[in-house]
């Protein structure tokens, strides 16, 4: 197994990123009245085909990075905890060139709130 860096939380991070993008592309172009808009707003019955499939691809996309995401996320979670436990993180950790990497899980854990709220709310 290689070694581990806090950095590969920025698959996950990207991920999440990915699935946001489509909900804040719907709620700011979508008139759907006050609030963040919910797929509920949307009747696929009144649109144009290529608005229907426009929006099934956000949908799809939404969907798809927010499982990348929560997977990445948990399945990288389970190795930060093992290698916090390791030589190789007090090195890691004294540091200063490299130390600053130890963000990117926070940053990356932090995103999954985005999504809860995004895609999920969506």
């Amino acid at each position: 197994m290689k070694k581990f860096s806090p950095l590969l939380f920025l698959a996950s991070l990207g991920a999440g990123g990915i699935s946001v993008i489509p909900f804040a592309f719907l709620n700011y172009t979508y008139r759907h009245g006050k609030g963040l808009i919910k797929m509920a707003h949307i009747s696929y019955d009144n649109l144009e085909l290529w608005r229907q499939i426009l929006f099934g691809f956000l949908e799809f996309t939404m969907i798809a990075f927010a499982a990348i995401h929560i997977v990445l996320s948990l399945l990288l979670a389970v190795r930060l905890v093992k290698w916090l436990k390791e030589e190789d993180y007090k090195k890691f950790i004294e540091n200063p060139l490299v130390n600053a990497a130890v963000l990117a899980p926070f940053i990356s854990l932090v995103m999954t709130m985005n999504v809860a709220i995004g895609p999920r709310g969506c």
